[in-house]
């Protein structure tokens, strides 16, 4: 166990610290307000040991004392463009990178980091780009981790100016996804489309 201390400089600045510190072959993060079951890592690292390049296990959300959203079907293999369309979904595994595991090679050799100018939705960019340098992706919806809904937590507060800058740093991401995307995934392009509405919208209503 390695203790890193640093002076406070954001979720992505830390997550970039980590990285830079990490020495093992593999790579997973967990949000210090949120559990894991016992076998979190082990889910995980089960589907890498299969030879995929990233590894995505399920999850619940809970808000106070009710489970709001969670992970279901079957375990299954991914391509890329199913993968990147499911990112881009309300109801899949999400953005989130604490539910998923890459590989340390992939990450140094194409220097991906979470992205310090958006604040607000780095987690997305940071697994599309991943995805972006990898072909085989697993999926494992069992739900080996919890996250906690907090009212006040920057993700989620509902003041009008946070939610402005909640909007535009996703359409900023948005924007950046767009330009990586070379190949012809159409569903993929769909999808970012339907989000860059609801974001540009979200602006409006604010």
């Amino acid at each position: 166990i390695k203790l890193v201390r640093k002076e406070n400089g954001g979720e992505g600045s830390a997550r970039n610290r980590g990285i830079e510190e990490a020495d093992g072959e593999y790579l997973c993060w967990v949000d210090s307000d949120d559990i894991v079951t016992k076998d979190f890592v082990n889910t995980l690292v089960d589907g890498m040991e299969k030879g995929y390049e990233l590894s995505i296990c399920g999850f619940k959300e809970v808000k106070g004392e009710e489970t709001i959203n969670e992970t279901k079907g079957e375990a299954r293999e991914l391509t890329r463009a199913q993968a990147m369309e499911i990112l881009m979904q309300e109801d899949g595994y999400k953005g989130y990178v604490w539910n998923k595991m890459f590989r340390m090679d992939i990450i140094k050799k194409y220097k991906i980091r979470c992205a310090l100018d958006i604040p607000i939705w780095p987690d997305v960019l940071f697994g599309f780009t991943y995805m972006c340098h990898i072909e085989k992706i697993f999926y494992n919806p069992k739900q080996v981790y919890t996250y906690f809904f907090w009212e006040d937590s920057i993700s989620h507060a509902k003041n009008h100016v946070l939610g402005v800058e909640k909007s535009f740093a996703a359409i900023r991401a948005e924007q950046q996804m767009e330009e990586m995307l070379t190949w012809d995934y159409e569903n993929v392009k769909r999808q970012m489309s339907i989000r860059y509405v609801q974001n540009a919208l979200a602006v409006i209503r604010n």
